[in-house]
């Protein structure tokens, strides 16, 4: 039996139909999930779940396992430098996140023919442990959390809501060929941003009426000389998942999309910055956002952006 305030709230929800928070990968810039989080909490608008790609699933589940914003971003500040494995992430990050965008470079380019990635999985591993702790499952989190991720093997959409969370978490912000493949059940799962950069479609899919999208990704870079056969292929997949994002980016009710000055994935160390970038994002478009949360009509972006191809719900 539910009491009476599970019972209003569940009417109240009814009345204005499930509101979904879509939060995009970005690294670093995650962290400007919590500022425009902390401006909903002042402003007592609510969200009845979270889809996080990659970035926004691990700001997602924090958040999602703290009081509020503000305790949430403590959590992530001593995690990112206090923990010896923040530390390693962020340093191995930094050593060798050339490889990124320069795997022209024969040592680079011989490490990805010989190994299935080029950074290893414990020090991500390390950063969430510390930073959620240990054992921590979807249960424990005050709210629901869908995770995506991207399997090698059918090229599904995995998204992940229940059972343990550590696994999930690696899997969707394990950028492929930066940290390997992540084992689950019958998948090979990396880096949800593979296909879904921002996952709003997928938070209509899970029964949001309204979906709120939050941007961090860098801005598509144009350019013109490739003068290397690896230029090439490392463009053309550029070009396919720029392409895609911009379709996940028209099916929101509102985007928000925080500005960065040169900001790289894994330069944790500005992570205020991120935090109040975020937050002014949000106060930049207050007025839209409270448009959106007043508006009781359903979104017609529900109805006409279609179903995500091949996703999965596990």
């Amino acid at each position: 039996m539910i009491s009476i305030k599970q019972w209003l709230k569940s009417k109240e929800i009814f009345a204005r139909g499930k509101i979904g928070l879509a939060l995009g990968g970005g690294g670093a810039r995650g962290v400007a999930h919590l500022g425009i989080l902390k401006y909903l909490e002042e402003k007592n608008y609510p969200v009845d779940f979270i889809v996080g790609t990659s970035a926004g699933g691990i700001f997602g589940a924090l958040y999602l396992l703290s009081e509020n914003s503000d305790e949430a971003y403590e959590k992530m500040v001593t995690a990112i430098e206090e923990a010896n494995g923040a530390k390693n992430l962020v340093n191995s990050a930094i050593e060798k996140s050339s490889l990124l965008s320069n795997l022209k470079e024969k040592l680079y380019l011989a490490k990805s023919l010989v190994s299935p990635s080029i950074l290893e999985q414990e020090p991500l591993r390390q950063f969430i442990t510390v930073l959620l702790g240990d054992h921590v499952t979807f249960a424990d989190l005050k709210k629901p959390l869908y995770l995506v991720a991207t399997d090698l093997h059918s090229g599904n959409d995995i998204v992940i809501g229940s059972g343990d969370l550590l696994t999930p978490l690696i899997a969707t912000s394990s950028i492929p060929g930066v940290f390997p493949p992540v084992p689950y059940r019958d998948y090979c799962l990396v880096d949800g941003g593979t296909t879904q950069k921002l996952p709003s479609k997928i938070a209509y899919k899970l029964g949001a009426e309204k979906v709120l999208g939050v941007d961090i990704s860098s801005t598509y870079n144009p350019k013109k000389e490739y003068p290397r056969a690896a230029d090439v292929v490392i463009r053309a997949e550029e070009v396919a998942s720029a392409a895609l994002h911009r379709e996940n980016r028209k099916a929101v009710d509102l985007l928000l999309h925080p500005e960065f000055h040169e900001f790289k994935w894994h330069e944790f160390k500005r992570h205020k910055e991120a935090f109040t970038s975020g937050y002014l994002e949000a106060l930049k478009h207050e007025e839209d956002i409270e448009r959106f949360y007043n508006n009781r009509s359903n979104s017609h972006y529900k109805a006409i952006c279609g179903e995500p191809a091949y996703f999965i719900l596990v």
